[in-house]
């Protein structure tokens, strides 16, 4: 299952975003979202189908991972100047993840992300501020739409009280 089979392909962005400061704090706020929905959740429920015929939340997790690692690829050439293809941001990630580290992997993935966005001027667009659309299309896009489907699954787990550290119903 590829990363463009999972998330949504979306042509508009969920979020208004056009400066850089606009986009690293929608980004940053969405993936704040996506981890405190996992916080506290054993890593074996992680493992598991969200729903009959689903995915779990670790591919969701790895996929995205995979996302981010494309994009620091597009961040090198565009901080060297040169034209990002597009073509090359929606291509399967060659490196498999381990599922049951794939939060682990997203974080550092993001941080990675987040620390090259910080070195580079978009001189390109015109505005030395203005995010290109690809990087809000292939990194920002797919974090936000995914941010409410495991928030929702999360939730769920934890009304039914499943969502303990032993996987065992959580007495209240």
């Amino acid at each position: 299952m590829t990363g463009l089979s999972v998330f949504c392909r979306l042509s508009s962005k969920l979020s208004p975003v056009s400066s850089s400061a606009e986009f690293t704090t929608s980004v940053e706020l969405a993936f704040e979202r996506l981890m405190l929905s996992l916080q506290g959740l054993p890593q074996e429920r992680l493992l598991e189908p969200m729903a009959e015929g689903e995915c779990s939340v670790a591919l969701l997790l790895a996929e995205l991972s995979g996302k981010a690692e494309r994009v620091v690829r597009a961040l090198e050439i565009a901080y060297r100047g040169e034209e990002v293809s597009v073509e090359a941001l929606e291509e399967p990630s060659s490196f498999r993840h381990d599922l049951k580290r794939a939060e682990s992997h997203l974080k550092l993935a993001h941080s990675t992300v987040m620390a090259a966005i910080e070195r580079i001027a978009w001189p390109q667009n015109g505005d030395d501020n203005e995010v290109p659309a690809w990087l809000i299309d292939h990194y920002l896009t797919p974090i936000e739409s995914l941010v409410p489907k495991i928030e929702s699954w999360a939730n769920n787990l934890r009304s039914r009280g499943l969502a303990g550290p032993t996987g065992l119903p959580v007495i209240q």
